[in-house]
């Protein structure tokens, strides 16, 4: 199955770091001319986000994985966004996304909000954590110790019809007050999923799945955003 959607503007894919330094680096080059003067507080927990989701980029199953940096409202702001492919044996997509959410929900019980949407992808688990506790590896935290940091997290569950894969999109913010923008930017991301057979996937077996290919495409300007985000 190919996987083709619109990165977001102002996203790129991220480059993997090995250390705190690197993580700074990148980061730099990132900011270089585009959000003016900012405090050495603030770019450390940009370089400690980053860092975050580089660790987070070796993760079994993740074959895309992009971040943001922006301002809201004058305060620096930042986001990171995956796309995963892991085997998954199911007879049915919708009734596998509907299990999802319902373990999901169960499991987190007040703290999760989960709900299937039927997109034009197909049917699709979304579930929704704020304040989830993560954990900045000591190889990348300025301390030399993993570093707990609170985020917010979404995450797509989508069970590739015909075939025997789950797709899992999560995106993570430690930029939590600025939720309701990035949800807006994650829906279109979501809406902008589209799905086409291989030649590969005649031959799939239930236990036996090849990934997906993965083509991230520029977004469309005739979809709209469907109100502001934290990028214009």
């Amino acid at each position: 199955m190919n996987i083709t959607f619109d990165v977001p503007q102002f996203f790129r894919e991220m480059a993997p770091v090995e250390s705190a330094e690197e993580a700074r680096a990148v980061v730099a080059e990132r900011l270089a001319g585009k959000l003016g003067d900012i405090s050495g507080e603030v770019f450390e927990e940009l370089a400690s986000a980053y860092a975050l989701a580089s660790s987070l980029r070796e993760e079994s199953g993740i074959v895309y994985a992009a971040n943001c940096f922006g301002t809201v409202n004058g305060e620096v702001s930042a986001g990171t966004l995956t796309v995963a492919t892991n085997p998954l044996v199911y007879t049915d997509p919708g009734l596998a996304v509907g299990g999802i959410a319902r373990i999901a929900a169960q499991r987190g019980g007040e703290d999760v909000a989960a709900e299937v949407l039927d997109l034009p992808c197909g049917p699709v688990a979304v579930t929704v954590r704020q304040a989830v506790a993560m954990s900045i590896p000591a190889e990348f935290a300025e301390s030399g110790e993993d570093t707990p940091v609170e985020t917010a997290q979404l995450q797509a569950h989508l069970a590739v019809p015909g075939g025997h894969e789950l797709i899992t999109v999560t995106f993570t913010t430690p930029s939590i007050r600025h939720w309701p923008q990035y949800c807006e930017i994650m829906v279109e991301f979501l809406h902008s999923i589209r799905l086409a057979p291989t030649e590969d996937d005649t031959e799939r077996q239930p236990t036996g799945a090849v990934p997906s290919a993965v083509s991230p495409t520029a977004p469309d300007p005739s979809r709209g955003t469907g109100g502001p985000t934290p990028f214009g």
